[in-house]
């Protein structure tokens, strides 16, 4: 029988089937989470479990429908996990954030784990080796530093994205991407300076839909895993 873990995010929801452990077939990728759209999918699966984590909109008519079919989680403060969340304020967290370090310890455990997601925002994630969520960072994504500049200033234009942009920009259209990307990159290196001298034999993920470009300039050799919120559903669910 297969798990079905869907993830509802800012822009985007993503529906994959999960079969012994592993990802099965092709994730696929929409705008909305519809119950036409979910049968659709799972067409005549056998499916044992549902695990759901929702970002963005909630898609009420579509969790009704799994609920009502299905054995449904969604993902909480509240669900039971295979980690403990040590986070400060657990009402408030982020449940890709969660899922991704619910992944890490999967992927890795007994060791310390820094997860970065490298979407709308860029979110630092940390477990330590006692498999411990202890928290992490919060910063603008890559597209919403370039659109910020352009919205936030009188004369600046919206530069786009060029994934061989120089560090050294000689127009404004190319200042404007050697401080968006090379600053993210420099960004992202120095959290990651900061957590192996804290923790040594780290564990540095990366997942999003800017992990690739990063992980191509950081000085550090990192795992570049674009499913890591699917795997930490699909986590939840084999302990259930």
């Amino acid at each position: 029988m297969f798990n079905l873990v869907i993830d509802v995010g800012n822009t985007r929801t993503k529906l994959a089937f999960f079969l012994k452990g592993k990802l099965f077939g092709q994730v696929r990728v929409v705008n909305n989470a519809s119950p036409r759209g979910l049968q659709q999918f799972i067409g005549k699966k056998d499916i044992s479990g549902v695990c759901v984590s929702v970002v963005g909109k909630r898609p009420a008519k579509a969790l009704s429908w799994l609920k009502a079919n299905y054995p449904l989680t969604e993902l909480t403060h509240k669900t039971q996990i295979p980690i403990k969340n040590r986070y400060k304020t657990p009402k408030t967290l982020g449940k890709d954030r969660l899922a991704v370090a619910i992944a890490a310890w999967g992927l890795f455990p007994g060791k310390p784990s820094l997860i970065f997601d490298a979407g709308t925002c860029i979110t630092y994630d940390f477990v330590n080796s006692k498999g411990e969520y202890l928290g992490g960072g919060i910063s603008p994504g890559l597209q919403t530093r370039l659109k910020a500049m352009d919205t936030f200033t009188a004369n600046l234009p919206l530069a786009r994205f060029y994934s061989q942009a120089s560090w050294l920009g000689k127009t404004t259209d190319q200042s404007l991407r050697a401080g968006a990307q090379w600053g993210l990159v420099h960004e992202v290196d120095g959290f990651i300076r900061q957590y192996r001298k804290a923790y040594p034999g780290l564990k540095v993920l990366g997942t999003g839909g800017d992990a690739q470009y990063l992980a191509k300039h950081l000085k550090t050799k990192i795992f570049v895993l674009p499913n890591l919120v699917l795997q930490g559903l699909n986590q939840i669910l084999i302990q259930i």
